[in-house]
């Protein structure tokens, strides 16, 4: 039986076959992969939504918690402070 995570990502995938630039799709996607602790696909896809839009607050604070699974603190550290700065 699959996850709700699986199924939820199933339903991304499908929109960003319509929609491929669709950054609240890509972000859900990635919250999805991280709490099914797929860590490095969530921050591959947090990654391009940054590019496209560093100040993202939500996408930061997400890509932080991969970095942290991931074990790279340094970087969780500076996307937490960016995600900080950018509440303001």
């Amino acid at each position: 039986m699959r996850s709700t995570f699986e199924k939820a990502i199933e339903c991304y995938d499908y929109a960003l076959q319509v929609s491929p630039n669709a950054l609240h799709v890509k972000l859900n996607k990635a919250i999805a992969l991280n709490s099914k602790s797929d860590f490095s696909g969530a921050k591959n896809l947090l990654d391009q939504i940054i590019e496209l839009d560093p100040t993202n607050k939500e996408a930061l604070n997400a890509r932080a918690l991969s970095e942290f699974k991931l074990g790279l603190d340094n970087e969780g550290i500076q996307d937490s402070k960016k995600a900080i700065e950018n509440e303001y």
